[in-house]
């Protein structure tokens, strides 16, 4: 009976395991980020979007909670840093703004003329009210479109996962990435990032018989 109830626990586990490695969606990589600049520069709005994405490693529900008064300082400048309490934990966590993510900031707020209180991203028709998560995805989706990229592969959730996938590659920090992504643990960050998953495929590459 102890047997059974353990076999189904780790069945269960497993296929939660499996769920989650099926639906994680690729990061995109940094010729990606690239390139879907190219293609939003025209775009102010998604351009904004896509970089401040990118640029804080936010989740959805967080960044498109965001308003000018969280980006912006009080005489008009768009900060460097900003601080945001995350809902999912309702920590604190600190965000970097970079260079690209401050100038597409500006210049999508002067196009729009956004007051303080105003949420960053709204639509493009018009309108007071911040745009859904379920409508953010399918921006993402439409600008993988746009570069000629299966949709499938990725989703808003690529844009949080782009800049700490891309550092872990290159440093092996999982402590920053941890923190720029808000989690409590190395663990779940590494869990998040598949970082045990491209291990054993790397070391089943290099054994294989």
């Amino acid at each position: 009976m102890v047997l059974s109830l353990l076999d189904k626990r780790k069945k269960n586990e497993t296929k939660i395991l499996t769920k989650n490695l099926i639906m994680r969606k690729r990061p995109f990589s940094p010729k990606q980020v690239s390139a879907l600049r190219k293609v939003l520069i025209d775009n102010p709005r998604d351009l904004a979007l896509l970089n401040t994405a990118i640029s804080t490693c936010l989740r959805s529900s967080d960044l498109l909670d965001l308003k000018v008064s969280h980006v912006r300082s009080k005489w008009g400048e768009i900060l460097e840093q900003i601080e945001v309490k995350m809902q999912k934990t309702s920590k604190m966590v600190t965000c970097q703004l970079s260079d690209l993510a401050q100038d597409s900031l500006e210049r999508w707020i002067r196009v729009v003329g956004k007051e303080p209180d105003d949420y960053l991203f709204t639509s493009m028709r018009g309108g007071k009210k911040r745009i859904t998560s379920v409508a953010y995805r399918k921006i993402v989706k439409r600008w993988c479109v746009e570069c000629g990229w299966n949709p499938e592969y990725f989703s808003s959730h690529s844009c949080r996962r782009s800049l700490p996938s891309h550092l872990y590659s290159q440093t092996k920090d999982i402590r920053t990435c941890q923190i720029i992504l808000g989690h409590e643990s190395p663990a779940s960050t590494a869990l998040y990032l598949g970082i045990e998953e491209e291990s054993a495929f790397s070391l089943v590459k290099k054994h294989q018989i």
